[in-house]
């Protein structure tokens, strides 16, 4: 949605993730602007025809388990791992959506398979999902093996 409005009808939303947008407004936008946004929609609505949903039973994410306490976890070695090998290691940097900049998986959380197969999804579905290294979505950095006081 948020590409066909921009490139369509030069409409520009705050952000887009999987299944939604937001769109705002400011000092600057007036009441012909807002009609044109509201008539884009429309249009929009128009070109789509009924399809099934596929909406998960929980769309909240899993929250891992705490290992170790983040301050601890940012400071001892880690290693970039291929993020789809991450699963049960010890996360070493922060995975968030940006925008809005939530942390999804802090230092020192383990990483738990199935919230790591619905991040990679969403990553897949547009979602923008960041980490700090910026090695996301190839890459993550966890742990060392066996070090949680090395």
């Amino acid at each position: 949605l948020q590409q066909v409005l921009r490139s369509e009808y030069r409409i520009e939303t705050e952000m887009a993730a999987a299944g939604y947008i937001i769109a705002m407004t400011g000092a600057g936008d007036t009441d012909e602007d807002l009609h044109r946004f509201v008539d884009a929609l429309l249009a929009i609505d128009r070109t789509l025809h009924a399809a099934p949903f596929d909406r998960p039973d929980d769309p909240m994410l899993p929250r891992p388990a705490m290992a170790l306490p983040p301050c601890d976890a940012e400071w001892l070695p880690a290693e970039r791992i291929p993020a789809d090998a991450a699963a049960g290691r010890i996360c070493a940097e922060t995975v968030f959506a940006y925008p809005p900049g939530i942390p999804l998986i802090v230092p020192g959380e383990v990483v738990n398979g199935e919230q790591l197969l619905r991040l990679l999804d969403q990553k897949r579905a547009g979602v923008a999902l960041h980490s700090t290294s910026g090695a996301l979505p190839q890459a993550i950095y966890v742990l060392r093996e066996n070090c949680q006081s090395c």
